[in-house]
């Protein structure tokens, strides 16, 4: 199973479009619970396309709380994949969270301005989707 974020995000009033000002600090908030996915290994993955004047300090910033705990919290710089003034540029990630961190787990993400600077965002595109447990051991062959 697939979730896709967009549907929450919209639930959750965010937009997948927004025009960071030099007023703005947050934007493009969700915030999700992993019921549906009980106990399995998950990947977030986003995307965004991006346009400033110049290349930007903003992040995106994912948290996990459990019983009102903050367990994770990992930040993405949006300047990745920048190269030219006032051009579109995507930026993309995926963040796999292990079973222990999703088990209870509230997830919230959310572009952080910290310096306030203008820019624009579009195509905001989120999903968490179940993948299989990863191991660091190599495949014994038969």
């Amino acid at each position: 199973m697939i979730l896709s974020i967009l549907a929450l995000a919209v639930k959750a009033n965010a937009q997948n479009d927004f025009n960071f000002t030099g007023k703005d600090l947050f934007g493009l908030s969700f915030e999700a619970d992993f019921e549906e996915f009980k106990s399995e290994n998950v990947a977030l993955s986003y995307s965004v396309d991006l346009k400033s004047d110049d290349n930007v300090s903003a992040i995106f910033v994912v948290t996990i709380s459990r019983d009102g705990k903050n367990v994770l919290w990992m930040s993405y710089p949006l300047s990745e994949g920048y190269q030219k003034s006032n051009e579109w540029w995507t930026n993309k990630n995926i963040l796999k969270i292990p079973n222990d961190y999703v088990k209870g787990g509230k997830l919230k993400c959310y572009v952080w301005n910290k310096n306030k600077e203008t820019f624009f965002a579009k195509n905001f595109n989120a999903t968490i989707e179940p993948i299989e447990r990863q191991s660091y051991m190599p495949v014994l062959s038969d």
